[in-house]
């Protein structure tokens, strides 16, 4: 996953916390659908659909919500489907 034993350590103490991308390098490599770690750690709920999601999100404003939401889809155009 090109993590060091370090930054796996830090994660673990609390001191700092893996990005979105090595959340989804381990997700691919546990063959573990995307979201699987947010929702298994309890940052997210398992809703159905993301504009569920961030209706829930009650530290995001309207405009934060429809800018996550804009590069959902963006993303979301540009990823291989599973």
């Amino acid at each position: 996953m090109g993590v060091d034993q370090p930054s796996v350590s830090r994660w673990e103490r609390g001191e700092a916390s893996p990005s979105l991308d090595q959340i989804a390098a381990y997700e691919e490599a546990a063959g573990r659908p995307r979201g699987y770690v947010l929702v298994a750690a309890g940052y997210v709920d398992n809703v159905p659909s993301v504009e569920r999601a961030l209706a829930a999100d009650r530290d995001l404003d309207d405009e934060q919500r429809g800018f996550v939401l804009r590069a959902y889809h963006a993303a979301r155009v540009r990823l291989p489907r599973r």
